[in-house]
């Protein structure tokens, strides 16, 4: 990282800490994966990216995001931290939890109880949790990624215009089973990178008759919207990679959920025939929707 890009993080982190302080009401600072193009988010990983946008809807407030920088560290600048695999990424002794996840049961050495974060409101499923219990960070039984809401906040307009979406997470987009499952007529590439607008990656999985994704976020917003979904993996990934998805399935009700191994002679007809095993998770918003820390109450009745 150049002197620019630090002295530039610096100064991101200086007015975390002194808009949110000066005017509460109107700032309210959060941490993610995001990157910054002119001050703009850019559509780097979509599930990462619409942070401030749901943070936003809910508190009514300017979503300033905090890096990770000397001047945050210095001056223990507190964040909320929500939607994303993130719990193991960076120090959490400042943290507001609400929704957040662990990537991978196998790289957890960041997670100990003496860097515990301030408080957590509800984590993404179970089996983060669990592991944070076992830390001996103390965690309440309340699940979900925020991502469940987009439902409440977006109604889609499109119509169903494809038979077969294919969502690949953004390391996959090279790989020969996936480039094998896009040659099909029948399906379409949706991207979690490059979408454009956030709407759009909503609006192409309610265009499809069921959706086939590698991406997190694909399968936790298809399944929001009640779209069929296979969780699907193109070759080979490594230990641990899978612990985000059976936290999530275990958020909703469907423990038993596994993955569709895709070869490169995997047929449409065998993705129609998984995709018919398909059933809706048990989705619950009002306790989420409770849980969270900087709800507008005055927006949101409950």
């Amino acid at each position: 990282m150049g002197l620019i890009s630090k002295i530039a993080r610096n100064l991101r982190a200086i007015k975390c800490l002194v808009l949110p302080t000066l005017f509460p009401s109107r700032y309210i600072t959060y941490r993610a994966c995001i990157h910054f193009q002119s001050g703009e988010v850019v559509d780097n990983n979509w599930g990462d990216d619409v942070n401030p946008l749901i943070i936003e809807w809910l508190s009514g407030r300017k979503a300033l995001c905090l890096p990770n920088c000397v001047v945050s560290r210095a001056f223990h600048i507190r964040f909320f931290q929500v939607i994303g695999s993130t719990l193991s990424f960076w120090s959490l002794k400042d943290a507001y939890v609400w929704g957040s996840g662990i990537l991978n049961d196998q790289m957890t050495e960041r997670i100990k109880a003496e860097d515990a974060p301030r408080r957590i409101y509800s984590v993404r499923g179970p089996l983060t949790r669990d592991l944070l219990m076992a830390r001996g960070i103390d965690c309440p039984e309340v699940y979900g990624d925020p991502a469940l809401l987009f439902p409440l906040m977006y109604t889609p307009s499109s119509r169903k215009s494809h038979k077969i979406g294919v969502i690949p997470h953004y390391k996959d987009l090279e790989k020969p089973e996936l480039l094998h499952l896009l040659a099909d007529e029948e399906t379409t590439l949706i991207k979690v990178r490059g979408y454009g607008a956030w709407k759009n990656f909503i609006e192409e999985i309610n265009s499809c008759d069921f959706v086939v994704s590698s991406s997190l976020h694909g399968v936790i917003i298809a399944e929001a919207y009640g779209v069929p979904c296979i969780w699907a993996k193109f070759g080979s990934y490594v230990d641990g990679w899978d612990f985000k998805y059976y936290d999530f399935f275990a958020s909703i009700g469907k423990a038993d959920s596994t993955y569709m191994k895709i070869f490169e002679d995997t047929t449409v007809s065998e993705l129609k025939l998984a995709s018919s095993r398909w059933r809706a998770g048990k989705i619950e918003t009002d306790q989420l929707l409770r849980s969270c820390p900087f709800l507008d109450e005055s927006r949101f009745p409950l």
